[in-house]
């Protein structure tokens, strides 16, 4: 946000994790959808309100960071052999839920949409403390795929998921 000059506001940021490190997919001054539904559950915040008293530099930013990190489906086809680590990771400090939308034994068609495979969300402290829990999330969960013209499945974590 700062390499773009935003220092007060709402932004819908998309970023993909690689392996190679997170990259920009979008920046865009609007809420996202479900946002709004979002912010209002978890923490009873009414954004759209919130960008127009913070425009108008009436109000303080949220002191809580409240995340959902999605684990995209990869672009290849293959199927879903096994996902180690969910439960692990439900029991992390911040984590409120982890998902998987798949199963094993499920085929997963590839392509270039994305496609959620699960979803993890929570609550913590910060920014620092998110980008923290992210890289312990990535560690501890893993998918075993078995993909098309390869002879042996492989274990993958949430930034490599993209990446095949």
């Amino acid at each position: 946000m700062a390499a773009l000059g935003i220092r007060t506001g709402i932004t819908h940021t998309e970023l993909k994790v690689t392996p190679r490190g997170p990259r920009l997919i979008e920046v865009n001054g609007r809420l996202g959808g479900g946002v709004q539904e979002l912010s209002l559950s978890a923490m009873d915040l009414d954004l759209t309100g919130y960008a127009a008293r913070t425009a108008l530099g009436e109000t303080a930013p949220p002191r809580l960071v409240h995340f959902q990190l999605i684990l995209l489906a990869p672009q290849r086809s293959c199927e879903v052999v096994a996902i180690e680590g969910a439960k692990e990771v439900r029991a992390l400090d911040g984590v409120s839920n982890c998902r998987f939308y798949v199963r094993p034994g499920q085929t997963l068609d590839g392509g270039v949409a994305s496609k959620a495979v699960g979803v993890v969300g929570g609550v913590v402290p910060d920014h620092d403390a998110y980008i923290a829990l992210v890289e312990l999330i990535n560690s501890l969960l893993r998918l075993g795929l078995a993909c098309e013209g390869e002879p042996q499945p492989r274990f993958v974590n949430g930034a490599e998921l993209s990446s095949l």
